[in-house]
């Protein structure tokens, strides 16, 4: 939206922000960046009426954006003033910038870490129940379709540090424990982390690694790049640009036992599935992406974004896949959108049966 409204994709308004006050805010820091950008309404006797409220506002934000001709939903509209940065050579030009003393705070904690000045890291957030951040145990999840198996990313996190680089495991304090590898700081379970170290690790790592999840909307503001790995909901995949990478999850059919092509998985409805029981309605079964693929999309990952390689065309099915989830868009929105991120060549070559 503030984007959009930056480079006059819609018509240009004053933006006010509605707050119900009992609403807590995740992350007061960030927040704080965006409070430039609107103004604020506070009040503490919205109640139960809010969310009613928030349906009739102008732009409903959690459902999608208005732009000058036309309305798409969240991903698509990002896509849009993506491929609009992209074609007027903006892609450069980081959404936010980190406020000098948050450097000099993040700078100094770094240090403590045992992060030597000039050494690159990486950020990594595993979805889990989270018990200490929203109240979601294993035995009460409605989203286990968007969990991820901290097991699976070994390999990822030896790959990175192999390279010189360190992992900065991400989330709440009260996550599971993650095998001691020097070189991996497990930072949710430390004393280091604060609203403004995740900030902080998010605007100046390398790249992140993450899930369907919350924490990968820190790097983004700040113009750094994500690998997402075990997506299970691909209308994500729109949200991601041309310095990005997909590592989508496949779906396996119970009825015959077979995986889905990807032409379902970016068609409406299998692109935005929300949770457990509609999976299990279907009778799907999200599979995790496997050790091996997470290792060798982060080999790709850092090959892109550390070692300036163009992996775009290591094989023959990257465009195919792409003309695929353009065309697959197009038939739910109506609107010619780019696809920009990469789906992991390996990944790809793996399952170009799919195709």
């Amino acid at each position: 939206l503030l984007e959009a409204n930056k480079y006059g994709l819609r018509e240009k308004k004053k933006l006010i922000l509605i707050w119900n006050k009992k609403y807590k805010i995740n992350n007061k820091v960030l927040f704080n960046y965006f409070q430039d950008f609107f103004e604020i309404y506070e009040d503490e006797n919205l109640g139960d009426d809010f969310d009613t409220l928030s349906q009739k506002l102008e732009e409903p934000l959690r459902i999608c954006m208005n732009l000058k001709e036309k309305t798409l939903i969240l991903p698509h509209a990002s896509n849009y003033v993506e491929t609009y940065k992209l074609n007027n050579n903006l892609d450069n030009t980081p959404f936010m910038k980190l406020k000098e003393n948050h450097i000099k705070e993040g700078e100094k904690k770094l240090l403590e870490m045992g992060i030597p000045k000039n050494t690159w890291y990486v950020t990594l957030h595993i979805r889990e129940p989270e018990p200490n951040y929203r109240g979601e145990t294993k035995n009460n999840t409605e989203e286990n379709f968007r969990n991820a198996n901290p097991e699976n990313y070994t390999g990822a996190i030896k790959e990175i540090i192999s390279k010189g680089g360190y992992v900065l495991r991400m989330g709440s304090s009260g996550m599971s424990k993650l095998k001691n590898i020097p070189g991996l700081i497990d930072y949710a379970n430390s004393n280091y982390k604060s609203e403004l170290m995740d900030v902080y690790l998010g605007a100046t790592s390398k790249f992140c690694i993450a899930n369907s999840s919350g924490y990968q909307t820190i790097p983004n503001c700040f113009s750094v790049p994500r690998l997402l790995t075990d997506v299970p909901n691909h209308a994500i995949y729109f949200f991601l640009n041309q310095k990005e990478m997909y590592l989508p999850r496949l779906f396996l059919d119970l009825k015959t036992n077979k995986k889905i092509k990807f032409k379902k998985y970016f068609s409406y409805p299998m692109n935005m599935l929300g949770n457990d029981k509609i999976f299990k309605d279907k009778n799907l079964v999200p599979l995790h992406n496997s050790k091996e693929e997470i290792t060798l999309a982060t080999k790709e990952m850092m090959d892109k974004v550390i070692f300036k390689k163009n992996i775009s065309n290591i094989n023959i099915y990257q465009n195919k896949i792409k003309e695929i989830i353009q065309d697959c868009a197009y038939s739910q929105a109506g609107v010619k959108l780019e696809a920009l991120a990469d789906i992991s060549p390996s990944f790809l070559e793996k399952n170009f049966d799919l195709i």
